[in-house]
Order: C-alpha cells, then structure tokens, then sequence
C-alpha cells in the first residue's frame, strides 16, 4: 500500500518479502530511468509486527532513511539494523551463494535448525565487534567450527564427497563472515524470515 508518494519521497507498506521486492524492482527502474546522470536511491526498511502504530513505523523508516543517507556518496539502503550500499547489498555473491548452500544444506538431509541460524547471526555481531577492538569477539571462529560440526558436520558421517563440500561451504562461511558482515546479516535474516511458515 502506498502510504504517500510526493516530490521525491515515497513510504509504503506491504508484506515484509513483497516490501523487498519492491524496494529492489523500485531501485533497477529509478536506476534505469536515471540513466548514469549520477542520481540515487536511498531506503530505510523497517520490519515490524502488524499492530505498531504508523506514525511509530514512519519514524523507525525515517530513521533507517537518514542511516542510508549518510553513506559516503549515498545509494544505500538500511535493513535489518544495517546499513550498506545497494550494489553491496545487491550483488554480494558470496552472501547470497552461501544462502543457496545453506537453502541446498536444508533439502539434502541436513535440515538445518534454526538455532544453528541465529547462531550465525550472533556470530556476525562478534565479527563486528573484533573491528572495534573487542578481543573476547575473536572467539567467533571457533564457535562457527564447532557450530558447523555440530549441526552440518556430524550429519554428513563418513561420506567423503559430502564432507568436503560441507567444508568448502564452512570456509566460505568464515570468509563472508569476516568481510562482508553487514551483506552477510542481510542475506541470512531475510533467508531465516523466509523459512517461517
């Protein structure tokens, strides 16, 4: 629903996967439309329970917004408490192949928990707090490990073939985490929304 749409603002409301869906058809046709003249979009999105009061989440977005905006150069988008540009957010490979892992990891016997998901997502916060100095942080690798033999590793049992795309699949894990956390925490939250039932 389009709440309101004027000058060069727009706020609307919707299901929380159409919403993104729409952000990013939104953003390819502004960017079409822009043509390369330097022009950008920026977006503040803000998942709430359906009983919030609108001016409540109007502010929340507004919030987002101005977090968006005050990336360096603009054309960011702000999700899930965070921040990044859209082409960072958009063609991070390595956030949205590991999601299809993890998704391929789910159907073939794995079937991996939610914990194991949230887990990941507090892993992500360690990440971010070691760039800031935070030494107790530095623990996330090994928590990873041993969440990774727990939930994927032990499933896979003596297969070799198995084992080694499972580790494969934990490298790459550790590497996204590390270097695109913001990317990876956007991918994974939407991943874990869209396995609600």
């Amino acid at each position: 629903y389009t709440v309101f749409a004027g000058g060069d603002d727009i706020f609307v409301l919707g299901a929380w996967d159409e919403v993104i869906d729409f952000a990013k058809a939104l953003r390819e046709k502004f960017m079409e439309f822009s043509g390369g003249s330097g022009l950008s979009l920026s977006m503040g999105l803000v998942l709430t329970k359906p009983n919030k009061p609108i001016n409540f989440v109007a502010h929340m977005a507004e919030e987002g917004l101005e977090k968006a905006k005050g990336l360096e150069g603009k054309d960011a988008i702000s999700m899930f408490g965070e921040c990044v540009k859209w082409h960072s957010y958009l063609d991070e490979d390595d956030a949205l192949y590991l999601m299809e892992e993890f998704e391929r990891f789910n159907q073939d016997t794995y079937e991996l928990n939610t914990a194991f998901l949230y887990r990941l997502l507090e892993f992500i916060h360690m990440s971010k707090e070691v760039k800031k100095g935070d030494i107790k942080s530095t623990m996330w690798k090994s928590k990873l490990s041993y969440s990774f033999a727990r939930n994927i590793l032990e499933k896979v049992g003596s297969n070799e073939a198995k084992l080694k795309d499972a580790l494969s699949v934990l490298a790459l894990t550790d590497q996204v985490l590390e270097k695109y956390p913001q990317e990876l925490k956007m991918a994974l939250s939407e991943y874990i929304y869209k396995r609600r039932d």
